[in-house]
């Protein structure tokens, strides 16, 4: 008969590891055992345990899934679920103080640039932990090849958070990821239609399993101030995105400014996001040139204060993955004006949910923002945009999906994992 320490006796202490630094709360608090300073029989009763890489926790869209995700996971009972960022995060710049008290969090500080250290401190601790599968995010992933080519007891997997040459655009290391991709040492996620496609086309490859983005929906907290208030002929818009040439900041300026110089109705742009790209930042400025209706608003954490008093959610992306600032907006009931980019085409339906413009150049765009602002049906769009989310986008979906999949990677019969999690060749 196995045995357990239960928390909370002196049996339940121990060292740990200098190399990294965490913090643990193993289960709800309502879950806890009272403290008994001996070992006591148990059935064999075994976790899945989960492990998800990601380079950091600051804000952006694959930072949130994960967090989201993790979160959501951790309410099952048969999974222990562990977030590891490379880098350190700090709590009023990121989603670290977000990780819910059933998820383990570890980080390795690993500074700007890559990190040998790192690379070998997460092998190492993943040769200890023996997690049942790995799943990693954005540049993370090379910090698994030895953890891949060494391990015969994890299942890895791999979310594409964009479409595939933009998320992946050396040479070198597309060809890496499409020999583990190939070898099934890695099985790769991807998060839309759009995203599949461009997988299969840029790695020739048709086994990627298709799980659409998801989010918690977004809830207000304290009211933002009374001046972003919605003013009688005056409609709220807002831009939530870091700031960076793909999300086509440039002309969402131009397009608002030139609408009202033009139309009767005015816009007020409120542009929320971190700053990547310092430059970019300086000539968007530049280009607002002290426009009293265009604010910058910078990185914040209460987005979702903005979205209950903004009409209409702006997202003009050159490209894109299915960004999670959109679910959260259509959770709220903030209506979409989005480019057919990436993902926002799967989860738009034109003048049902939001509205999509023709194409990317700023015309199209002019007139899909036109159209939503002089809408009769806002009430219906908004209704129908919530049901959207909560039908397709809400993270309980998301989670109840890679739980499968874990499981299923984790404990699989024979031949199941073909039979079970093998996905269509059809497109």
């Amino acid at each position: 008969m196995p045995y357990r320490i239960i928390p909370g006796s002196s049996a339940a202490t121990g060292q740990r590891s200098s190399c990294i630094s965490h913090f643990c709360i193993p289960g709800a608090p309502g879950n806890r055992q009272p403290p008994i300073a001996h070992l006591q029989q148990v059935s064999p009763m075994r976790k899945t345990k989960i492990v998800h890489v990601i380079g950091s926790l600051s804000r952006g869209g694959a930072e949130r899934l994960v967090v989201d995700l993790c979160n959501e996971l951790s309410r099952s009972a048969s999974l222990e679920v562990v977030i590891i960022s490379l880098k350190s995060n700090e709590a009023g710049k990121s989603f670290v103080s977000e990780i819910g008290q059933a998820v383990r969090y570890v980080t390795f500080n690993k500074g700007a640039g890559f990190s040998w250290q790192a690379l070998w401190s997460l092998t190492a601790w993943l040769r200890r932990e023996q997690p049942d599968v790995v799943h990693s995010h954005l540049n993370a992933f090379e910090y698994l090849y030895p953890y891949v080519l060494l391990n015969r007891r994890s299942s890895c997997v791999h979310t594409v958070h964009n479409i595939a040459p933009e998320e992946c655009p050396s040479m070198p290391v597309k060809t890496l990821r499409s020999l583990f991709y190939r070898w099934g040492s890695v099985k790769p996620i991807t998060i839309s239609l759009d995203g599949r496609i461009s997988f299969r086309s840029y790695y020739g490859l048709a086994n990627d399993w298709l799980i659409e983005n998801g989010c918690k929906p977004a809830t207000a907290g304290q009211a933002v101030s009374e001046k972003y208030r919605r003013a009688s002929g005056t409609k709220v818009l807002l831009h939530v995105a870091r700031v960076s040439p793909e999300k086509n900041q440039e002309m969402l300026i131009r397009v608002v400014r030139r609408f009202n110089q033009e139309e009767t109705t005015c816009c007020r742009l409120l542009m929320i996001g971190e700053v990547h790209d310092l430059a970019l930042a300086n000539k968007l400025k530049t280009l607002a040139a002290g426009d009293v209706h265009i604010e910058f608003l910078g990185g914040r954490s209460d987005v979702a204060d903005y979205l209950a008093v903004a009409d209409i959610f702006c997202l003009p992306s050159l490209f894109e993955g299915m960004p999670i600032s959109l679910l959260e907006a259509m959770s709220a009931g903030c209506i979409p004006v989005c480019t057919p980019a990436g993902g926002m085409g799967d989860v738009i339906d034109h003048g049902f949910n939001g509205f999509l413009s023709d194409g990317l150049d700023e015309h199209a765009y002019y007139q899909a923002l036109k159209t939503a602002v002089y809408s009769k049906d806002t009430e219906q769009l908004s209704a129908r945009a919530r049901a959207t989310f909560a039908t397709k986008y809400h993270i309980s979906i998301a989670a109840q999906k890679h739980k499968a999949l874990y499981q299923t990677l984790a404990s699989p019969e024979p031949g199941q994992v073909q039979q079970t999690i093998q996905p269509e060749n059809s497109i």
